[in-house]
């Protein structure tokens, strides 16, 4: 795709057709064609959408923006996995806590307050599982890395 279109819409709809969601993804970022990935991304196709554009470096604000102008019609699991595949699981941690508020059925979890010994994080969404447990490895706070006084 070499040819600077000056309407994007008839390539996004072929491409949206046939399956050529990332390929049209970089095309647009790449041209500058921001409006065209804000207005036009299907919710079932924008974990693609996201994937393509981390491997681009978009900025994350632009990325962020994009999934949250989606919000509960996104797929979880599916963007879940394109970012964990980028080591980017923390780009997603404002839309889970959006979900939670809007009451979302895909999303349950009860963090602990921390006057226990050890606190536990009780997760039914795998998605917010593995956020969890990235930001606890990150995490420098020893009792992170430690289960019942044994390092893990």
């Amino acid at each position: 795709m070499e040819a600077k279109l000056p309407d994007a819409r008839p390539l996004i709809n072929v491409c949206d057709r046939f399956g050529f969601v990332p390929d049209l993804t970089h095309y647009l970022y790449t041209n500058n064609m921001l409006r065209y990935i804000e207005g036009y991304v299907n919710p079932g196709n924008a974990p693609l959408v996201v994937g393509q554009l981390l491997d681009d470096e978009c900025p994350e604000d632009f990325i962020k923006g994009l999934i949250l102008s989606v919000r509960s019609l996104l797929p979880v699991e599916p963007l879940v996995d394109e970012c964990e595949k980028r080591n980017r699981l923390r780009l997603l941690t404002q839309f889970l806590e959006h979900l939670v508020s809007e009451g979302s059925q895909d999303v349950h979890f009860i963090i602990g307050d921390g006057t226990n010994m050890y606190d536990f994080t009780y997760v039914e969404n795998v998605a917010h599982a593995r956020v969890c447990a990235e930001r606890a490895l990150a995490s420098d706070g020893s009792a992170s890395k430690r289960a019942a006084g044994e390092v893990i």
